[in-house]
């Protein structure tokens, strides 16, 4: 009979159950657990769950194919705007944050005032961001934003790409909780920003790899 550590595995599984992000794949089929802000400057516009394939009901653009599972979530838009979609996360000890990311820049140029207003003209780009939880939504300050995840503008020429995943090293901000934004704003043409797959996940120290380790060669006594 295969004999199992129990403890072993626990100490190794519990911290990661522990950890995590609401509605990561978005598979709800709404924005379940995360929260949106918007800025308009004339219509509609905001961040939506949308199925693989489906025509986005304000721009009738179409949304490309979900990451993992059926669903992501992209900024759609009828005029100029800013969109934010948020969650507030703790961060876990020695964490990983990990997504997703598609887009697709309509106007086919970045503008980056370092500012996430969409009035005046122009401003044409996208960011990911973990900031401070009393900070606004649209902020750019450094003060206000514990660590920068992706920019999209200017120094970065690439239009449009497919999905391309994204691995961050929390492990300095753990213990903090942090509002993980992502916001996008745009006044010289749509700009459609699609997120997906998000994990944020303990890594292992040490000490629990070893009682990994002892487990599994626990497990291989028979």
């Amino acid at each position: 009979m295969i004999r199992s550590a129990p403890i072993a595995a626990a100490l190794f599984f519990a911290p990661v159950s522990m950890a995590g992000i609401a509605n990561p794949g978005f598979e709800t089929g709404d924005l379940s657990g995360w929260s949106t802000f918007e800025a308009n400057t004339v219509g509609d516009g905001f961040f939506r769950a949308a199925q693989s394939g489906s025509v986005l009901p304000l721009s009738g653009a179409t949304a490309p194919p979900a990451s993992e599972g059926n669903t992501l979530a992209i900024s759609d838009m009828a005029a100029a705007g800013l969109r934010v979609l948020y969650q507030d996360i703790t961060i876990p000890e020695n964490a990983t944050l990990s997504f997703d990311l598609w887009w697709n820049n309509a106007a086919g140029f970045w503008v980056n005032p370092d500012n996430m207003f969409p009035n005046p003209f122009p401003n044409q780009h996208a960011r990911i961001d973990l900031i401070a939880l009393d900070a606004p939504l649209n902020t750019t300050s450094s003060d206000d934003i514990a660590l920068s995840l992706v920019t999209l503008d200017e120094d970065d020429p690439t239009q449009s790409g497919g999905w391309r995943g994204q691995q961050f090293d929390l492990a300095a901000l753990a213990g903090q909780t942090l509002r993980l934004r992502i916001a996008e704003v745009d006044n010289q043409g749509p700009l459609y920003v699609g997120v997906d797959n998000f994990a944020l996940i303990p890594t292992p120290g040490a000490t629990t790899l070893l009682l990994l380790a002892i487990g599994g060669t626990t497990r291989r006594r028979r």
